[in-house]
């Protein structure tokens, strides 16, 4: 997966938008070390950035982007929050050596543009919990991955993710592969009413 180096995935589950809405509790978005990493007194700036930040897109609800800015702004309170105009592709275009396998990030970011308020022309309504599905599992650990019924179906997909092991929390996808890898059922409906808490200790014990 292509991405800045040194960057960090944010993945906003649909499940999770449709319970929560406008504002997504930091702990179902990042990692336990992003999390940790982001509330430190220290971290005074925060980058964030989608594959073309087009604002177009935030009004069409087709980015998560502004939802992402406005779960930061709620739990870590206000720090300076830039948006990498263009996004990854941009970015990528004039720092190809920053992306990807690359380590180090260095050198000056321009096209940066600061996001002060709403009157940017960013809105934080229900319709930015939209979100165009991913054609991969997105990596939320160097383990872990979140993806949809869609991958689960796909067998070369998993394989080459090296993926052995798989949650399926769901009423109704099956379990696609059973002799190739370990599947976990957590039985819940696609709904803004269901329970998920009553299942996080068995979820986690199996990952």
């Amino acid at each position: 997966m292509e991405r800045i180096s040194g960057s960090v995935n944010v993945y906003c589950p649909p499940l999770v938008k449709r319970r929560f809405q406008s504002c997504l509790p930091l702990v179902t978005m990042l990692s336990p070390e992003t999390k940790l990493t982001l509330c430190r007194s220290t971290i005074t700036c925060v980058v964030l950035h989608d594959q073309c930040t087009d604002e177009t897109l935030y009004h069409l609800g087709q980015s998560d982007l502004p939802l992402v800015l406005h779960s930061l702004r709620h739990f870590l309170g206000e720090r300076n929050y830039l948006v990498l105009a263009g996004g990854y592709c941009r970015f990528r275009q004039e720092f190809p050596s920053l992306c990807s396998s690359h380590t180090s990030l260095s050198g000056q970011l321009r096209h940066v543009k600061r996001i002060g308020s709403p009157q940017h022309g960013i809105s934080t309504t229900s319709a930015t919990s939209r979100r165009i599905l991913s054609l991969t599992p997105v990596e939320l650990l160097p383990y872990l991955y979140i993806g949809d019924a869609e991958h689960s179906s796909r067998k070369e997909l998993l394989q080459n993710f090296k993926i052995s092991a798989i949650l399926n929390v769901s009423t109704s996808c099956e379990n696609h592969f059973p002799s190739d890898f370990r599947y976990k059922v957590i039985p819940v409906e696609d709904s803004s009413n269901a329970n998920l808490f009553q299942w996080f200790e068995e979820s986690i014990a199996f990952i």
